[in-house]
């Protein structure tokens, strides 16, 4: 047996950090151990949290096992480009890339991931407006990055524009079902998915349009409200009742919630990815450009605008997920497999 060892470095569960980052992970080591085991290797990883500082006691601790017995530093997570810059810890990222290349890692950022953050906009528009602030951070980034996977056409776009080799996956949160092992059970309920907003008219709005749409959900089912992360359930409980508001923030949790699901509309995306991967039907609202990730499998999302004025949900589903999937599956092993030959790893 072969093994070879890889240091994920992303979001590490804890009650701050967006399930989100973490679904990205999962589903990142998920397509690795495949890729890997169909090369006849046993898989090793390390999780390294990108959101701890470099001269940390315990973040040295991590490098230090790091450069002593990983191959690889494999980014994923948070870090995305944005119409007035970098987000806020791409400059982090960076200088954690560079520690890894100085040590003679191969290092990637996967499912990198981009914002814009209009409710409307059109794809070249989006990447326009988020060309010209990061151009520099986009030398800095090819310069770090052996290899880097976008998860969306406008980041794909983005990053080509910019000068940075980059090849689109389907975006990894698609197989994190199989990585908890979670399938679709018989419905159970119908689900409204919140996002915070720390703005109360806001959130009285989409409050009362979504009771409003409620009357249009298959009434064989309760409609029940939920939110991913712990600060969004008092938030949210100005609006909604606490008998139809739960709070779902660990990853496997949540996809057992999704799994007896409906219908579904979401605002937040990677709870759309993880329905549709489901088999579920559902309605994205877009917060910004990352919706971009659904248009992928041919589901396309509606503003905040639109969902306000709203006759009726228009469910989508995608019938050949598991076709999708296989063969993005089979994309990414030949892509692992270049990887792992030209590196000699």
């Amino acid at each position: 047996m072969k093994f070879r060892h890889h240091c994920l470095v992303g979001a590490i569960l804890n009650p701050g950090v967006n399930p989100g980052d973490i679904l990205i992970v999962r589903g990142m080591e998920y397509l690795i151990t495949q890729a890997e085991k169909n090369l006849g290797v046993e898989p090793l990883f390390s999780h390294a949290n990108l959101f701890d500082r470099l001269d940390s006691e315990d973040d040295n601790l991590t490098w230090s096992m790091v450069n002593t017995r990983s191959q690889t530093a494999l980014f994923a997570g948070t870090p995305q480009f944005n119409k007035d810059g970098c987000g806020a810890h791409v400059r982090n990222l960076i200088e954690r890339m560079k520690v890894a290349k100085s040590k003679g890692l191969l290092t990637a950022y996967f499912w990198l991931g981009s914002g814009y953050t209009e409710h409307v906009y059109t794809k070249e528009e989006a990447v326009a407006k988020m060309l010209a602030p990061n151009v520099e951070i986009f030398k800095e980034l090819s310069q770090c990055a052996d290899f880097i996977i976008t998860r969306d056409e406008i980041t794909n776009e983005l990053l080509t524009q910019g000068g940075v080799k980059n090849t689109r996956f389907l975006d990894c949160v698609f197989y994190t079902p199989e990585f908890f092992s979670v399938t679709p059970k018989p419905a159970e309920f119908n689900l409204i998915v919140l996002r915070g907003r720390e703005n109360f008219e806001e959130c009285e709005g989409i409050a009362k349009s979504s009771f409003n749409l409620e009357q249009y959900f298959d009434g064989k089912y309760p409609t029940y409200y939920l939110v991913h992360e712990e600060w969004e359930y008092t938030w949210w409980l100005q609006f909604i009742s606490k008998e139809r508001l739960i709070c779902v923030c660990l990853p496997e949790d949540l996809l057992r919630i999704y799994s007896k699901a409906h219908q579904i509309i979401s605002f937040r995306v990677h709870g759309s990815v993880v329905a549709l991967a489901l088999g579920k039907q559902v309605m994205n609202v877009l917060n910004d450009s990352r919706s971009n990730i659904l248009e992928t499998v041919g589901v396309f999302s509606i503003s905040q605008a639109h969902y306000h004025t709203l006759g009726s949900p228009v469910f989508s589903t995608v019938p050949n997920i598991s076709e999708i999937k296989e063969k993005e599956q089979q994309r990414f092993f030949e892509y692992w497999k270049q990887i792992m030959k030209n590196l000699a790893i």
